[in-house]
């Protein structure tokens, strides 16, 4: 426990937040690509905003439960410790497919893809990994 936040908390939540990121980013490349570029860029566009509006607002509904509950160190803590380690997750889907993926934009699919998997149970996670008051 690092100021009273678990260490699974952290690392879920960095993880949470390193699949946010790759979607983000793939939802931006999808909006400012010329067209033609993607095949469903319009449809991936509304699928994509439609399911990170909710990510979104979750990760900033849970902080500020979050800090309600417990006090507002520990959200603090939370994404003092995540943010770096979040950083560092970004790096490993590059170093592991290094050989395999030949674009960012590659990557940035994969890991979206991936993101609807892994953002939902990251959430639940975060929800029964909350300490008890």
């Amino acid at each position: 426990m690092i100021f009273g936040v678990s260490l699974s908390l952290i690392g879920v939540y960095a993880i949470y937040r390193m699949n946010e990121y790759y979607m983000i980013r793939q939802f931006r490349s999808m909006s400012t690509a010329p067209p033609g570029t993607y095949v469903f860029s319009r449809t991936g566009r509304v699928i994509l905003s439609l399911f990170l509006l909710p990510a979104r607002l979750f990760g900033w509904v849970f902080l500020v439960y979050f800090g309600f509950r417990h006090g507002w160190l520990r959200p603090v803590v939370l994404i003092a410790v995540a943010f770096p380690l979040s950083l560092l997750l970004q790096m490993v889907p590059v170093w592991i497919l290094r050989r395999s993926i030949h674009s960012p934009e590659q990557l940035d699919g994969l890991m979206t893809v991936a993101g609807f998997v892994v953002l939902p149970v990251c959430a639940l996670l975060l929800i029964f990994l909350l300490p008890p008051t």
